[in-house]
């Protein structure tokens, strides 16, 4: 196990000395990233995450900067500002981001409407193809979903995993 794990540092280290984009990390065997589409200031205790739909033709096109189905796990100190801005880069299709609690694989609903989010002003209106909106909100501990509501979205993995935790000092990336 440990010559895989160093295997896989030497890897990154060499992806991250390739990549201006990325700061990437290895913290007990799960990949760390601060990238460039996330701005954190500690001291104003804020962050702002900018998301492209369909960033590429992955799952198509029904992802966010190219994740989806929980691949990628956006952490963020309690008590933050959140700032959540998206543009829709897919051509055949609107998107919109809320947050809502996660669910069991069966049980993804097929539509959401606003009223389902979990957190105060935490949705936006459906943006669509060259279109962009955001959303502000704070952080509230727990584990959420960061989901497209829009009807065959969600339930198509148009979801990523947010989760807010006072332990954190700094907002981080984590990808599966």
């Amino acid at each position: 196990m440990k010559i895989i794990q160093c295997f896989f540092l030497l890897l990154l280290v060499g992806i991250s000395a390739c990549s201006t984009q990325h700061k990437l990390s290895l913290v007990d065997g799960v990949v760390t990233e601060q990238p460039s589409w996330m701005n954190a200031d500690v001291h104003l205790k804020e962050v702002t995450f900018d998301l492209v739909a369909g960033w590429d033709g992955s799952n198509n096109a029904f992802n966010y900067n190219g994740y989806y189905a929980g691949g990628v796990t956006l952490n963020v100190p309690s008590g933050w500002k959140v700032n959540i801005s998206l543009a829709n880069q897919d051509a055949s299709a609107p998107h919109h981001i809320m947050v809502t609690r996660p669910y069991k694989k069966g049980e993804i609903p097929n539509q959401l409407s606003p009223d389902e989010t979990v957190l105060s002003r935490a949705y936006m209106d459906d943006i669509y193809h060259g279109e962009h909106e955001s959303m502000s909100f704070i952080a509230k501990e727990g584990h959420y979903w960061l989901f497209c509501g829009i009807m065959g979205h969600g339930v198509n993995d148009m979801w990523i995993e947010f989760d807010v935790n006072s332990e954190l000092s700094k907002p981080e990336v984590v990808i599966r």
